[in-house]
Order: structure tokens, then C-alpha cells, then sequence
């Protein structure tokens, strides 16, 4: 973590999860089910109500997405193996 780069993604993807699936997020407050009322859509709250999965998904994305080089992204590792 001594990239701002890294510590943007990592604050980022703990605030976003807080905000969206967290205690006083935006599904701490909602009654029912804002993605309707099939299978799918009780799918989806179960996934976004959880601040881990909401975590990793804006982590995972924005660690593929903002450039980087291999030492800050930790690919470097894998050259080794």
C-alpha cells in the first residue's frame, strides 16, 4: 500500500460497500425489495447487501481498470512462480 494508487482503491472500494450495503446504507433503510419481486431480483439484494461482495467488486474492478505497473498491482509476483 505505499501507492496512492492502491490506497484510492482500498478507500474507495470500503467506503462504497459502507455506503451502499453497510449499516447506514442505501439497503439499511429500504423495505421490500427495490429490484422487484422475482428470483432474480432476490438474487441481486442478497448480493448487494452484502458489504463484502459490494468490497470486492469495486476493488476488483477498479484494480483492473486504473493503470498501473506490474509492482503496484502486484503481478509481480507471479513472474516467479
Amino acid at each position: 500500500l505505499n501507492s496512492a494508487r492502491n490506497q484510492f482503491i482500498v478507500g474507495f472500494a470500503i467506503f462504497n460497500s459502507m455506503s451502499i450495503a453497510g449499516p447506514g446504507g442505501y439497503f439499511a433503510n429500504v423495505e421490500g425489495n427495490p429490484f422487484g419481486d422475482s428470483n432474480f431480483a432476490a438474487i441481486l439484494l442478497s448480493i448487494f447487501s452484502s458489504p463484502m461482495i459490494i468490497a470486492f467488486i469495486a476493488a476488483f474492478t477498479l484494480d483492473n481498470t486504473v493503470k498501473g505497473t506490474r509492482e503496484e498491482r502486484g503481478l509481480h509476483v507471479w513472474d516467479a512462480i
